[in-house]
């Protein structure tokens, strides 16, 4: 499901989708220079993040949730391999970003700049919170990037793994941090619980402000769905749910 239900858009040529790129780099390089006069840091690094993948050619998705959602499971799954850390308790604690590479390894970025390779399989001892010494190192990290050959990311695609909302407020502020950078979000929901006040709150007020191309709704636990009919009872519930609070939203931005 996504929250842009319009599927009529046209389909452009690779001559002209060239051409747009070409003039939004040219635009973004004049409100860049503006932006630089008027010494607005915040507006140059944006500008730059999104220059760099224009010229990269990357499209970013970022997986968000609220945490024990499975985000991270649902990833693994995509790649079809436990790629990922994944616990019942809280786990991750940076941002994860796999991109495709034909050799498999780990690179952690910290914040002070410093860079490390690693081994896939030492990913969860930089990245979660599942052991003491293990939490003190991921505070430290910027990102993790993970070099993998998922065919998922072979057409420059990389897939963004964010700690869970309402972990806490650092947590939290790291998955918002990433949202301005990224070009579509899947938001996960659990059939046992799904679209919470906090999932509801983070769709309305970051998602759908935040002019991501497109917002999908993966639905996980449905095999805990045991009765018949549950499971498709879930998915309307969760589809009528957000098609009214993307009317309600459409309503008090025309109020305004």
């Amino acid at each position: 499901m996504k929250a842009d239900t319009n599927q009529n858009t046209p389909l452009i040529s690779l001559t002209d989708y060239n051409k747009l790129a070409n003039n939004l780099v040219l635009d973004l390089k004049r409100l860049r220079s503006f932006s630089e006069k008027l010494n607005i840091q915040q507006s140059l690094t944006a500008i730059d993040d999104v220059l760099e993948k224009i010229e990269n050619k990357t499209f970013w998705v970022a997986v968000v949730g609220e945490f024990k959602r499975g985000k991270s499971t649902f990833i693994n799954a995509l790649l079809g391999q436990e790629i990922l850390p994944s616990d019942i308790e809280p786990c991750s604690a940076t941002i994860n970003r796999v991109t495709y590479s034909l050799n498999s390894y780990v690179e952690v970025e910290f914040k002070d700049g410093r860079k490390e390779r690693v081994e896939i399989d030492k990913l969860s001892e930089y990245v979660t919170k599942l052991t003491p010494e293990a939490e003190a190192t991921a505070a430290n990290v910027k990102e993790a990037v993970v070099y993998y050959p998922a065919p998922y990311c072979r057409n420059n695609v990389d897939i963004i793994d964010t700690p869970g909302l309402n972990d806490d407020p650092s947590m939290t502020g790291v998955t918002l941090s990433v949202l301005p950078k990224v070009d579509a979000a899947i938001l996960v929901i659990m059939a046992q619980s799904p679209v919470s006040e906090v999932e509801r709150d983070f769709l309305e007020n970051k998602l759908l402000t935040n002019d991501l191309g497109r917002v999908i709704f993966v639905v996980t636990g449905i095999d805990r769905c045991n009765r018949p009919g549950d499971a498709d009872k879930v998915i309307a519930s969760v589809r009528k749910r957000i098609k009214e609070y993307v009317l309600e939203l459409i309503r008090k931005v025309n109020i305004k």
